[in-house]
């Protein structure tokens, strides 16, 4: 959900001071619940885009070369910009360990071991987190699969998409249903209501149990999506003001 609205809308604090930031606030309010000492991440300027939009502009770029979602070509996108330092410090200004912007450790493992030569399929082993990084990059192929709403073919590349960094099952279904519910969502675009877009998005997913309830978050899901809609809508008025 966090991935469509940051798409958009660049890294978490734009248009305030980090500190004041909701992200921020609500970071240090669960360290400090911990009765841990809450540490301030080094800030970034307005605007910087964050991990989320990196990984998700290279893989829609990935999909327009190839006309298809390549996981390799992927995966060797996403490697290519990891490796990458001095595009994050010549556009963000400070030192990064890597060319992904707060990238976190799950994929950093995964993408370290793809520059060391490992293959996508197996660089994943060992990885110590345990987080869901890849659903936030997934929306561009639910776009790619409007044309075939719901489709196998959605939920296949979602998972494919996320074992690329992030194995744990619960993610690697949450990234196949998020392709799967933005190809409804794009496909009923004007021509369904919000009710028979959840209800279309449901019979996507399937009767099959899964491991998690998306019956009661497909409805979170569908406003992030809208989000998006109207935070492109506005930028797209705001370029042609521009020009």
């Amino acid at each position: 959900i966090q991935c469509v609205g940051r798409y958009a809308l660049n890294m978490y604090h734009v248009g305030m001071p980090w500190e004041q930031s909701p992200w921020t606030l609500a970071s240090k309010e669960r360290v400090e619940a911990t009765g841990k000492k809450w540490i301030n991440p080094r800030p970034y300027p307005l605007g910087q885009i964050s991990d989320d939009t990196q990984c998700a502009s290279e893989l829609a770029l990935s999909i327009v070369e190839k006309g298809r979602f390549d996981v390799a070509d992927y995966a060797n996108r996403l490697a290519a910009v990891h490796a990458d330092t001095q595009r994050v410090l010549d556009t963000v200004g400070i030192t990064q360990d890597t060319g992904i912007v707060g990238q976190g450790p799950t994929s950093k493992h995964s993408l370290d071991r793809i520059t060391a030569g490992h293959s996508w399929m197996t660089a994943p082993r060992g990885a110590a987190g345990l987080s869901n990084g890849s659903v936030m990059r997934v929306g561009p192929l639910g776009l790619l699969h409007a044309h075939r709403p719901g489709s196998a073919v959605a939920w296949a590349d979602g998972c494919l998409s996320s074992v690329i960094t992030h194995t744990q099952p619960m993610c690697i279904e949450a990234a196949a249903a998020l392709a799967t519910v933005v190809s409804v969502a794009a496909a009923c675009s004007g021509v369904a209501g919000d009710e028979e877009v959840r209800q279309r998005s449901l019979v996507a997913l399937g009767a099959a149990e899964h491991l998690i309830d998306w019956s009661g978050m497909l409805g979170a899901m569908l406003d992030a999506v809208r989000i998006v809609a109207s935070a492109m809508l506005c930028q797209s008025l705001v370029e042609q003001c521009d020009s």
